[in-house]
């Protein structure tokens, strides 16, 4: 039932919501893995999966700054997200966490309202929402 809620064109046979998810998941691990970790326990990684790809990036491999930089930019969600590469082999981490963290949190409350919203549909789900 975790899957059936999502789906956001129930007439398909596919749900279109869990391909996205684990093209995401496929994506990342393609993208931003290393010798340390795959690409979905990256920062890159957990940010794309999270909130999906960017609607724009800035990138500056050789700034002016002290560290090279990476912006992701998501208009719907009025967010800009930083990596930057502290030590070097394109290593990017989130710069700015705390945006990062309050934009989940605004995803997280929003989920808890769909989930709540349809507990009914979902057997699982109905005792978490049971005063």
């Amino acid at each position: 039932c975790f899957w059936k809620i999502r789906d956001p064109v129930e007439a398909t046979a596919t749900n279109e919501a869990m391909v996205s998810y684990f093209q995401r998941v496929e994506t990342a691990n393609k993208t931003w893995h290393s010798a340390l970790r795959p690409g979905y326990q990256s920062d890159r990684g957990r940010v794309f999966i999270t909130l999906g790809p960017p609607d724009e990036i800035i990138e500056r491999p050789m700034p002016a700054g002290p560290v090279p930089f990476v912006i992701w930019l998501y208009h719907d969600y009025n967010v800009e997200i930083r990596f930057v590469d502290r030590i070097g082999f394109n290593n990017y981490e989130l710069d700015n966490i705390g945006e990062y963290q309050s934009e989940v949190s605004r995803i997280e409350r929003r989920k808890l309202q769909f989930l709540e919203a349809r507990a009914s549909e979902c057997p699982l789900l109905a005792p978490a929402f049971n005063d």
